[in-house]
């Protein structure tokens, strides 16, 4: 699978009216985070004035996907891909401490296997 790579600093205007995938690709998707490069094509077409669905129709994603990265992935109000790819990382680290305590704890490790 191909993405279509967006760079936030180039001067060619995003094409808004075609979509970044067919309609056979987003029925077959399983779920994945956003990448830095959706993230990115995700602000510009916000500031650009699209709304949530249109948003989603063009990355393919569902609209509560994107609903989502805009409320959570917020700072200050603002949506930064940036920051909603660092609050991401920080999410997935701490949600994987709680299982890696069992690997330093020996008597935890053996009552738990």
């Amino acid at each position: 699978m191909t993405s279509k790579v967006i760079d936030c600093y180039a001067s060619v205007p995003l094409n808004l009216n075609t979509p970044v995938c067919d309609t056979e690709e987003m029925t077959t998707r399983c779920f994945r985070h956003l990448s830095y490069e959706e993230r990115v094509a995700l602000k510009t077409l916000r500031d650009a004035g699209l709304g949530i669905r249109a948003i989603a129709q063009q990355l393919c994603r569902s609209p509560g996907a994107i609903a989502y990265e805009l409320s959570e992935k917020s700072a200050r109000g603002r949506y930064d891909p940036q920051k909603a790819a660092q609050k991401t990382r920080v999410r997935r680290y701490l949600g994987k401490r709680g299982s890696l305590a069992v690997l330093r704890d020996a008597a935890l490790a053996a009552y738990v296997w």
